[in-house]
């Protein structure tokens, strides 16, 4: 750029880039003469154009890049994208529903069997026949009045009722459980098949007998007022009475 002296008019001929960047004080080599300069503002511009050229040159100059930082083979296979699992149609769908179908019987029954197995004392109860089932199920079931006697079993009137007494006896070291008594009069020297003269159930005292025990028990009879009386010989039979 040139400056010219404001004193003498010298002029000389000075790089803008010695001004740069808010620019400096000069001096004339002529009179002496102190001013302060900025730079030329075209001048200041061509150099930051030449610089930013330079820059981006530099830039694109190929650098060796070390084999230690070399960025590896890159992995050609496309991403893969997240789906929800698709919903089984088809073949898929018919599998499913057998499945399903087939598990659902499998588990109701092995629900009713633990039932079955939870309640057995009742149920041998109330169906005697279920203790075949229970053995083929490897379950120790006995029938109700199975292990038991009766003892001592005595019949006296009273008036015209019937005192029937005895004694039941659990043979086994087992408890068992204890049915209804069954206890039929028939008449003296009665024939085989002959109805009998009267017949009535008996509860016993206790459901259950503990191993080896005894249970007494006791009823009576009181026929209805039109009925015919009951001969004192009357043959009396007791026996355990297993509901059907």
């Amino acid at each position: 750029m040139i400056l010219t002296c404001s004193a003498c008019q010298s002029k000389f001929s000075l790089d803008s880039a010695l001004l740069r960047p808010a620019g400096k004080n000069v001096r004339c080599s002529d009179c002496g003469n102190t001013w302060f300069q900025t730079p030329d503002p075209d001048d200041l511009l061509s150099d930051i154009e030449a610089t930013i050229t330079a820059q981006q040159a530099h830039a694109q100059t190929d650098i060796p890049i070390p084999d230690g930082v070399k960025p590896g083979p890159m992995d050609e296979r496309p991403f893969k994208s997240m789906r929800p699992a698709p919903e089984p149609s088809g073949p898929s769908l018919v599998k499913a529903s057998i499945l399903k179908a087939l598990l659902l019987p499998l588990i109701l029954t092995a629900a009713l069997l633990a039932l079955f197995l939870s309640f057995k004392d009742p149920t041998l109860r109330a169906w005697p026949q279920s203790l075949a089932l229970y053995r083929v199920l490897g379950q120790d079931g006995v029938l109700p009045g199975e292990g038991l006697a009766f003892d001592k079993v005595s019949a006296r009137q009273e008036g015209k009722a019937i005192l029937i007494e005895g004694k039941i006896i659990n043979l086994g070291p087992e408890t068992r459980l204890v049915p209804l008594i069954m206890v039929t009069l028939r008449a003296p020297k009665a024939e085989a098949g002959a109805e009998p003269l009267a017949k009535w159930l008996i509860a016993p005292p206790q459901e259950t007998i503990a191993g080896e025990a005894t249970m007494p028990f006791s009823a009576r009879y009181d026929p209805l007022t039109d009925a015919p009386p009951i001969p004192p010989d009357a043959q009396v039979t007791v026996r355990f009475l297993l509901r059907q």
